[in-house]
């Protein structure tokens, strides 16, 4: 991999601050996201993943590492709408 990119989102939940840490590998043929975050994620990955000069449309697989909400939450999000149809 060319790149290693940690994607450090902060957020208050129920009055507490948190971070997750999705990650975005990154090579010459594959940008592969791992994990998602929680529900409603995808504006706050699309702005950590614009600090890096990319978009979120330059994932082209996505690692699910476990069923956990804040692994998982978003992952409806990327479900292509229409066949062949990328998020």
């Amino acid at each position: 991999m060319s790149g290693i990119h940690l994607l450090d989102i902060s957020f208050t939940n129920q009055g507490q601050q948190e971070t997750i840490t999705p990650v975005l590998l990154q090579d010459e043929q594959e940008t592969i996201l791992v994990d998602c975050g929680y529900p409603d994620f995808v504006p706050l990955l699309e702005e950590v993943v614009g600090r890096f000069g990319l978009t979120l449309a330059a994932v082209n697989k996505l690692i699910v590492t476990h069923h956990d909400i804040d692994h998982m939450g978003s992952l409806a999000a990327f479900k292509p709408t229409r066949r062949g149809e990328q998020w």
